[in-house]
């Protein structure tokens, strides 16, 4: 939706701890951000080896890259906070996809240089318990908390809860 506004707009896959396969905006893949963040200190990948197109005029994406267990040191080091300094330069919109709060502390790393916070959510597959707990880690940022996007959601429920369901639907039969 950024990127339609013609908002230059990069989506950063921040979720190191899954391999590249695994998410695809770009079938020409090969490197992406937690093999620049740890090759970068000796300079040996560039940032414009890692940033892909995709089909959507005005964005771009760096995927996740290379399988890395330990992802939490790598996205509050200051490889990281240069690649956001060199993002925001080139960029006028940036958003991190970060893995749950639920299983890693990897977006609360980047919590104090983000400007909007949205969760995401899945209906019927996130407990109660888990929103509550990720509300309490977002707390300390409440001003930059923008809401909820709740995923799979059933047609029908959809539409029992909202008046003009159909507006965003292309097809309405």
């Amino acid at each position: 939706a950024m990127a339609n506004t013609k908002r230059k707009t990069i989506l950063v896959d921040c979720d190191v701890r899954k391999t590249v396969q695994y998410k695809k905006l770009n079938k020409e893949i090969s490197q992406g951000l937690a093999d620049y963040l740890l090759e970068e200190e000796d300079g040996k990948i560039e940032i414009s080896d890692i940033l892909y197109e995709t089909n959507v005029e005005d964005l771009s994406y760096i995927p996740c890259g290379s399988s890395l267990e330990n992802s939490t040191r790598i996205l509050c080091s200051p490889q990281m906070t240069d690649l956001i300094s060199k993002l925001q330069q080139k960029f006028d919109c940036i958003i991190f996809d970060l893995p749950s709060l639920a299983v890693v502390p990897d977006a609360q790393v980047l919590f104090p240089t983000m400007d909007g916070i949205v969760l995401v959510t899945a209906l019927n597959e996130t407990r109660k318990r888990q929103i509550k707990d990720a509300k309490r880690k977002i707390a300390p940022y409440s001003d930059r908390y923008y809401g909820m996007i709740i995923n799979k959601v059933e047609k029908d429920l959809y539409r029992a809860n909202l008046k003009d369901y159909d507006y965003y639907f292309v097809d309405k039969n």
